[in-house]
């Protein structure tokens, strides 16, 4: 009869084992690896409402402060005789009215070119001198 040779220990059956006995080990592990994710999960999402919140509020009061300080100006350059846009805008449109009431005059036909004028008159004698007077004695 031929016997089989006992089975050799390998470092894989080793390994198996040590893993079956750390296994309540690991699981605790784990557990408490997913509980520090849920909890950094939660946090972070809190972060973010609260972070949403403030920038909400802040957007609020610049708002409130831009509004403010056009006012502020406004009334200053009214104070100083400065004209608001309102009025430019008035002004425009009144502009635009007048224009249009009054149409262009229409255009004439061109008028004739002038003949060139010469430079010098060759035709013109020139101017002679005085006679001198004899000096007195």
């Amino acid at each position: 009869m031929v016997t089989k040779a006992p089975k050799k220990k390998t470092a894989r059956t080793k390994k198996a084992k040590a893993a079956a006995a750390a296994s309540p080990l690991s699981q605790t592990v784990k557990d408490s690896a997913q509980q520090l994710l849920s909890a950094g999960r939660e946090a972070l999402g809190k972060a973010q409402k609260l972070q949403k919140k403030a920038q909400s509020a802040a957007s609020e009061q610049w708002d409130r402060l831009e509004a403010l300080f056009e006012e502020r100006v406004a009334s200053a350059l009214q104070r100083l005789g400065v004209p608001s846009r309102a009025e430019f805008d008035a002004l425009n449109r009144r502009i635009d009215a007048l224009a249009a009431a009054t149409k262009p005059a229409p255009a004439r036909k061109p008028a004739a070119k002038a003949k060139p004028i010469a430079a010098k008159k060759a035709a013109a004698p020139a101017k002679k001198a005085a006679p001198r007077k004899p000096p007195a004695a």
